[in-house]
């Protein structure tokens, strides 16, 4: 599995959240001045499935988003926040695999931390933390009998 930020970085894009914003992944350059970084952090355990004793993990992003101008910033942070609270089931192709990603859920509020001062210009720098139930491949059902519907897996 490739890192958790690709499959993100690769949904903004395709969302089309990004517009003429430089977007970017574990780096931030020095330019352009509106730019979107998508890191990987700390994820969650959340226990394991039983039958084969696989950990499930759910894993951590942080996306920082700066800017010259607080209000503009801010608002695309906001933007890129409110569209990633209704991921469901997305599919993003990276170069090399197929991600499904369940859920995006932020762990707080966005968060300013800051203003740079880049020598010719101040930025504005906000965050989100968010974890990630993603899962690698397509997916496929397995029936577990009854009216419990059915668990999915990944397709591997």
């Amino acid at each position: 599995m490739n890192a958790p930020s690709l499959a993100i970085h690769q949904l903004l894009l395709e969302e089309e959240l990004v517009g003429d914003w430089g977007l970017f992944m574990a780096f931030l350059p020095d330019d352009p001045d509106n730019a979107i970084c998508v890191y990987d952090t700390a994820g969650i355990m959340d226990g394991r499935m039983m039958r084969t004793g696989e950990r499930i993990e759910h894993p951590g992003i942080q996306i920082r988003v700066r800017g010259p101008v607080y209000k503009d910033t801010w608002e695309k942070a906001n933007l890129i926040a409110l569209a990633l609270d209704t991921v469901q089931k997305n599919v993003v192709t990276t170069e090399e695999e197929d991600y499904i990603i369940h859920n995006v859920s932020r762990t707080g509020a966005i968060i300013p931390v800051g203003v740079e001062d880049a020598g010719r210009i101040r930025r504005h720098h906000f965050t989100m933390n968010m974890i990630l139930t993603l899962q690698r491949g397509e997916p496929f059902n397995i029936d577990l009998g009854g009216e419990g519907g059915a668990l999915l897996l990944s397709g591997q």
